[in-house]
């Protein structure tokens, strides 16, 4: 089981948060299986595919630098690892990708550019999740070990702070789940009603083309060199 983590107190701490209505929120989470260079299922050492999702779904920019991901890894409490900020900044309407594998460098691909075509936007180098984990974006960095969630905002979460997602309605585990296109604003309570969910175990042994049929992933329009259309990232999540 793989294991990072994070609050001292779950239920002290979110007595301090409310819902933080803002720009960005988590949009779709990816646990996925080891893609080869060809695009095959791959074998270890191969990289996973894993990876959260972020959209502005306001109306400017943001700067990225101001957030934060963490995990609540197995249901654990308290945090094993800091967080990790954010770097860069994205339009209104675009698509942030945060891989949870390291950069490979040497001219070697990773399992997301594998898969898409595009290299994510930021890779979490030895940090991981796994498909019963919790993902917040916090407004401020959270400075990691025994101690009270009570410097930050959390902006959005994905899954229960303190619950193990085994067996919850939530889990995502070898699959994916994408935000409802209808949702615009994040939360620090966790609604599941405003996800869809896909079946379980639905990625695994998959490769790039299974991942692709499953996933919904458009680049940034700087990337794919799409001039005037700062709005694809939103627009993709407009789907039926």
């Amino acid at each position: 089981m793989k294991s990072l983590t994070l609050l001292a107190s779950a239920s002290a701490s979110l007595a301090l948060l409310g819902s933080a209505p803002g720009a960005l929120i988590i949009s779709e989470i990816v646990d996925g299986n080891r893609i080869a260079s060809d695009g095959s299922a791959g074998a270890s050492p191969d990289p996973f595919l894993t990876f959260v999702e972020i959209t502005n779904t306001g109306a400017s920019t943001v700067d990225l630098s101001n957030f934060d991901i963490i995990n609540f890894n197995n249901g654990d409490s308290t945090a094993s690892f800091s967080s990790t900020a954010l770097v860069g900044s994205l339009a209104a309407g675009g698509t942030f990708f945060f891989a949870y594998e390291s950069d490979p460098g040497g001219g070697d691909t990773s399992a997301f550019e594998r898969t898409y075509g595009f290299a994510p936007n930021q890779f979490a180098g030895s940090k991981f999740i796994n498909g019963d984990d919790v993902i917040t974006l916090l407004d401020t960095p959270y400075p990691g070990g025994d101690v009270a969630l009570d410097t930050g905002t959390i902006v959005d979460v994905f899954g229960v702070l303190g619950v193990d997602g085994t067996g919850q309605v939530w889990e995502y585990m070898d699959t994916s789940a994408s935000r409802n296109p209808s949702v615009t604003d994040g939360t620090s309570t966790f609604n599941p009603s405003e996800w869809t969910f896909n079946a379980p175990n639905s990625l695994d042994g998959g490769g790039a083309a299974e991942h692709q049929a499953q996933t919904s992933v458009v680049p940034e329009p700087s990337i794919a060199l799409l001039g005037g259309l700062g709005l694809l990232g939103l627009i993709r999540r407009r789907r039926a």
